[in-house]
């Protein structure tokens, strides 16, 4: 869905937009360009929303079309689910640089 979502509401409303010099913003996150433990499914769904953006972009501006698309990357974002999902690897993390300064 959350791919998904994007890519089908975005090409219904495209002939709106293009009539209307739409804006098309959507916001992905740096876990689509990274690896990590647990995350391949919210990573991969990540990584389809900026591909797919990013290079139907470049096809829009081939065809000169007045849409123009903004693909918003984020980081890690400080919420209660967050920090859990990513407590137990940042306290490896951190007990590894402590035992190995160097």
């Amino acid at each position: 869905v959350n791919m998904t979502a994007y890519i089908s509401i975005s090409t219904l409303l495209y002939e709106y937009m293009e009539e209307n010099n739409g804006r098309i913003i959507c916001v992905s996150s740096m876990a689509g360009y990274s690896n990590g433990p647990y995350t391949s499914i919210y990573a991969a769904s990540k990584h389809g929303i900026s591909a797919f953006f990013e290079n139907w972009r470049t096809e829009l501006e081939m065809h000169k079309s007045d849409v123009s698309i903004t693909v918003c990357i984020l980081s890690l974002v400080a919420t209660k689910s967050a920090m859990t999902a990513v407590k137990d690897i940042l306290l490896e993390s951190t007990i590894k640089r402590a035992a190995n300064p160097n």
